[in-house]
């Protein structure tokens, strides 16, 4: 398990938050293999590798290379492919994604509103959620 990005600086101390540590205990408990976070390996596996316990060996925490759509920069548009990188918020807000974008061709979208922040706060979905936290 690689959890050296869940921490917050205090001081001189790097201190971590309550959700990492759930994080760390839930994915112990469980066993679960994350991408870029833990993967379990067997016994052989770890054997192969002649014991070494180092945790690159096993779990890729590199961040992702950065990509640059040409196309969207220079005829506008937002690529779909990261409006889908947020299936999280559109799993917890199901209809807000089609009141946020309008579709402008198989692979780009655009926004439908020009006040993002009013459209995102008056929405169905996340007042539903505000009243439920």
């Amino acid at each position: 398990m690689d959890a050296s990005k869940g921490f917050e600086k205090v001081g001189k101390n790097n201190k971590l938050k309550a959700s990492d540590i759930k994080k760390i205990a839930d994915t112990v408990i469980k066993r679960e293999t994350l991408a870029k976070y833990s993967k379990v390996v067997s016994r052989e596996t770890i054997r192969e590798n002649g014991y070494n316990l180092n945790i690159p060996r096993y779990v890729d925490s590199s961040p992702e290379d950065e990509s640059f759509d040409i196309y969207a920069t220079m005829f506008g548009g937002i690529p779909k492919y990261e409006i889908d990188k947020l299936k999280v918020y559109w799993q917890a807000f199901p209809t807000l994604k089609t009141a946020l974008f309008d579709d402008i061709s198989s692979e780009y979208t655009d926004i439908k509103s020009d006040n993002i922040k009013q459209t995102i706060t008056q929405h169905s979905d996340v007042k539903t959620f505000i009243d439920t936290v």
